[in-house]
């Protein structure tokens, strides 16, 4: 038995990936707003999505800490696909999102003031008509992600609403499941 263990993890070590399916729980999630641009949002329940006439003015950010290293994940080409799941908690007008990708930890501290600049080229999109669970399919993200650091640095998704639409996430909720190919 112990030589199987050592058997794994020199395996790992190597880099090689081990074929199965993984999930990554967001650690920090919080929602910034434009017209209380200096006012954190992390401890409320409800994140909010927000867009009139195509411009976010509230944007909700997710935050992940990956264990792509730990389980031999070093290429974007090893990534066979990727679900995130959100709830929908409230809905003041229905409508898309997108999600984007940003290399970097989201704080719990986050304010709109302190924005930075994420890829502006959204790697997911959902149409969200209800309350209730969402799949989206984030195949895109997790390969942006695994291509930018595979050791398991932190990064975020931002969840930005499309048009005229304000989606409210339930906080607690965000997670992706990815598979990986033999």
């Amino acid at each position: 038995m112990r030589y199987i263990y050592t058997i794994l993890c020199m395996i790992t070590m190597l880099g090689m990936a081990s074929a199965g399916t993984f999930t990554v729980v967001s650690n920090v999630e919080t929602y910034i707003d434009e017209a209380q641009p200096d006012v954190p949002f992390a401890d409320e329940q409800t994140l909010w999505a927000t867009s009139i006439g195509g411009e976010p003015i509230r944007e909700v950010y997710l935050g992940f800490q990956p264990n792509f290293g730990t389980v031999g994940i070093t290429s974007p080409d090893l990534i066979d696909q990727a679900t995130l799941t959100l709830s929908v908690s409230d809905i003041e007008q229905s409508g898309g999102i997108y999600v984007y990708f940003l290399h970097g930890e989201t704080l719990e501290t986050f304010q709109w003031d302190d924005r930075e600049e994420y890829d502006l080229v959204p790697k997911a999109a959902a149409n969200v008509a209800g309350k209730g669970t969402i799949s989206i399919d984030a195949t895109d993200l997790v390969k942006k992600a695994v291509e930018t650091c595979f050791t398991g640095c932190p990064f975020s998704l931002i969840v930005v609403a499309q048009g005229d639409a304000s989606i409210g996430l339930e906080k607690g909720c965000a997670e992706i499941v990815y598979k990986t190919l033999a």
